[in-house]
């Protein structure tokens, strides 16, 4: 199971059991493991939602962004995307879950538009002596 979770003040936390870093400033995905669970009892923490397993930090920020950063627009769409239901659950099985989250991350590529080359930089003038 994943989260969507922030920390309550001005300080980022780092899961090395999942090797998230929970930014400071907005929302992060990330799994629900016993660092989290820990965090969120002493008041470190806040959750703001369970979500599927196939929901990735990367795709929220994707989804942050394309609400030109309005985020209970951007939360209600993600959670549409990814509720926590069987359909967005990985397997127990490793094998099964490595082979899904794969296919996840193949179709995601294809989504992704590769970024415009960078634009050639201007010639400078050369001044005779």
């Amino acid at each position: 199971m994943k989260l969507l979770l922030e920390t309550t003040g001005g300080f980022q936390l780092q899961d090395d059991t999942s090797r998230v870093l929970i930014r400071a400033v907005g929302l992060t995905v990330a799994d629900k493991t016993s660092f989290v669970e820990w965090r969120a009892a002493c008041g470190q923490i806040r959750i703001k939602a369970q979500l599927g397993d196939l929901a990735t930090d990367e795709e929220w920020l994707a989804y942050l962004k394309a609400s030109d950063g309005d985020e209970t627009l951007a939360v209600a769409s993600f959670l549409s995307a990814y509720p926590l239901d069987e359909k967005y659950t990985l397997p127990s099985d490793p094998d099964e879950a490595a082979v899904i989250k794969a296919k996840r991350v193949a179709a995601a590529a294809k989504r992704t538009p590769a970024p415009a080359p960078a634009p050639a930089p201007a010639p400078t003038p050369v001044k005779p002596v």
